[in-house]
């Protein structure tokens, strides 16, 4: 981010950015999106789930190790579901699921892309079967990130044994320090080409405008590591600071899960005026 090294630039973005995000009401745009989300939810979860149960089901204790991140109240009350959509598994299930998840996630995308088309001062696509085709696009393509990331922790294991077969070298023991890093690394290096290739194609952009790849890529970076931040943050907050418990009672997960949902959108929603504030400036450089 050369262009923030000079302090009017650095100054200037930040103005442009505080504009922006106050003048977007993001708090109500992460709102709807989050509505929309919160549907989407378990249709996502079926579909997710039953794949990785035809695919690698002796590894879904691997994958389920990722609601470790959540706090503890919203993984309670997810775990449940998960559990109930594992001995349900099947094939049938599958389809109907992925159907159902589609057009509810797409919605979720397609109110992610409105306020995508806000950060970056577009006019909304009037055509709904267009805007429906690409909602439902970007949503396979998300789908399809989140499963790559699942399988090199499903599978990574295998395919390190794989490769230590094929060219007779002990990999785990000579570069495990590597191996480490990496099983961390990738993921993170996932969300962050998926936010950005969102931040770069999902908006409405007209012939000969878009974004340089560069504002996606910071754009992505901060999505990536701010949603990590907020996540953690809030799972350890709800977990030894909030009282949530006594306000809410028994329905603690449920509001925790929807909070938890409301700043991820949040997150999303200004890494994308991060970004269109970052390709201004540049633009102006």
């Amino acid at each position: 981010m050369r262009i923030l090294k000079s302090k009017e630039n650095t100054k200037t973005f930040i103005k442009d950015l505080s504009n922006q995000i106050k003048e977007h009401e993001i708090k109500y745009l992460a709102a709807e999106t989050t509505y929309h989300f919160i549907i989407a939810l378990v249709p996502f979860l079926i579909v997710l789930i039953n794949l990785v149960s035809l695919f690698a089901k002796s590894q879904l204790d691997t994958v389920l190790s990722i609601f470790d991140l959540l706090p503890k109240e919203t993984k309670d009350t997810l775990l449940p579901i998960v559990e109930n959509i594992i001995q349900q598994s099947s094939s049938t299930l599958l389809s109907v699921g992925l159907i159902v998840a589609l057009w509810s996630s797409s919605n979720a995308l397609t109110s992610l892309i409105r306020a995508f088309n806000k950060a970056f001062d577009i006019e909304e696509e009037n055509n709904f079967i267009l805007k429906k085709v690409k909602a439902i696009f970007f949503t396979i393509l998300v789908v399809l990130l989140i499963i790559t990331v699942l399988l090199f922790m499903v599978f990574g294991d295998t395919i390190i044994g794989f490769i230590e077969n094929l060219f007779r070298i002990d990999i785990k023991n000579q570069f495990s320090v590597i191996f480490s890093i990496l099983r961390y690394l990738i993921p993170i290096l996932g969300m962050i080409l998926g936010f950005s290739l969102l931040f770069k194609y999902a908006p409405n952009f007209k012939k000969g405008e878009s974004l340089h790849f560069k504002s996606a890529i910071a754009g992505g970076v901060v999505a990536s590591i701010g949603w990590i931040i907020i996540t953690l943050a809030y799972s350890f907050y709800v977990s030894n600071i909030s009282n949530m418990s006594k306000t809410y009672g028994s329905l603690v997960g449920i509001f925790a899960l929807f909070i938890w949902l409301n700043l991820t959108c949040k997150i999303m929603i200004i890494a994308a005026e991060f970004a269109s504030s970052y390709d201004r400036i540049k633009s102006l450089k």
